[in-house]
């Protein structure tokens, strides 16, 4: 079975596991505005079947489709990028499992005060949450604000007055970006064996361990006569550029010009290569990644001989660990801090002193 083929399965196998989480809340009865029961309670019984989430805020304006398409979901506005499963999810579970706290106003003249006005106003506080299911009528609702020194979230649900205090407690993104994962590599520096970096044109940037246990990164070729490095930090920031990199924006890559990118290669002590390509735009940096596992060797630990055998350790190849790399990254490029986009395009003299500061810390005029 191919790695694609077991991380669609482990996906649909979230989507079921979320399933029974949401049936097992039941049917809770009640009415929306009541003082008791389901804020929602036809949403139970349907949640799901639902095949698209429509985010509606003031001035009636969509800020993010997310559509169901077979094991994933995915954001028509980061032209059909996949979404937060989780946090799909929890939106899902948390609006069909929320129950009455306490009724609250059905005067519209103060629905502003709770944040559950109709979002075609310009100043509406709230958020439009619109599902639409395989069969029957959409079902929407206002999230307005959190409750001010208590638990709970006023919510009122589309086409009724009554509006609640409930026990929904979800973050609800405003953007796209806010739906997505933003993750896109996760490199610790104690995994990165050796990292180059090489700019269109110009000479390649080396730093490498020779081993996992080495503290400090060495440089390639030495320093240059009469220089120093600024620290040890900078030379060892080069093998960290690649942990907790994060995008701010994504769209397919073919739109960019890739011929006079800046080169960064990352390969782990596991054997994992991450090849990443990187150009400056106006609105920013972008990158595309692409990974591979030329000197296959496992991710994970072996277990140790006094493990229960029947508790083994979470095994990973390298080439399965590129394989994931490439599920999620193939055909996008990503727009990263200018920040990250610094530690990873960085050449020789980046890492060291001025000249003039070098020959002053030795002695010389």
């Amino acid at each position: 079975m191919s790695t694609k083929t077991l991380v669609g399965l482990a996906i649909a196998l979230a989507v079921v596991a979320g399933a029974v989480a949401l049936l097992s809340s039941g049917d809770r009865g009640g009415n929306a505005g009541g003082a008791e029961g389901a804020v929602l309670p036809a949403l139970a019984a349907r949640v799901n079947d639902t095949q698209s989430l429509r985010v509606t805020v003031a001035g009636d304006e969509t800020v993010a489709s997310l559509a169901r398409q077979g094991d994933r979901w995915t954001i028509a506005e980061l032209q059909g990028y996949p979404a937060d499963w989780a946090r799909v999810r929890d939106t899902l579970a948390g609006l069909a499992q929320a129950t009455v706290i306490e009724p609250k106003t059905d005067n519209p003249d103060y629905y502003d005060r709770l944040g559950v006005e109709d979002v075609d106003g310009e100043d509406a506080a709230g958020v439009l949450l619109t599902l639409a299911f395989a069969d029957g009528e959409p079902l929407g609702v206002i999230v307005g604000n959190a409750a001010a020194g208590r638990e709970g979230r006023y919510l009122r649900p589309l086409g009724q007055v009554a509006s609640v205090l409930a026990d929904f407690d979800v973050d609800v993104p405003r953007t796209p970006i806010g739906w997505a994962d933003t993750a896109v590599i996760d490199l610790a520096a104690a995994e990165v064996a050796d990292v180059r970096v090489t700019p269109a044109g110009g000479e390649t940037l080396r730093v490498w361990k020779t081993s996992a246990d080495d503290t400090d990164f060495i440089l390639e070729g030495g320093l240059p006569e009469g220089r120093e490095l600024k620290s040890t930090w900078a030379m060892n920031s080069l093998g960290g550029a690649l942990a907790g990199l994060v995008f701010e924006d994504v769209r397919p890559q073919d739109g960019f010009d890739w011929e006079g990118a800046t080169q960064v290669r990352a390969l782990t002590f596991s054997g994992l290569q991450v090849n990443l390509d990187l150009v400056r735009e106006d609105d920013g940096a972008w990158v595309r990644v692409a990974a591979s596992a030329p000197f296959e060797t496992q991710v994970g630990d072996e277990p140790a001989a006094d493990d229960d055998p029947a508790e083994p350790a979470d095994v990973v190849t390298a080439d399965e660990a590129a394989a994931r790399i490439r599920e999620r990254t193939d055909g996008w490029a990503y727009r990263i801090s200018s920040f990250k986009a610094d530690a990873l395009d960085q050449q020789l003299d980046d890492l060291l002193k001025p000249l003039a500061e070098a020959e002053n810390d030795n002695g010389q005029p």
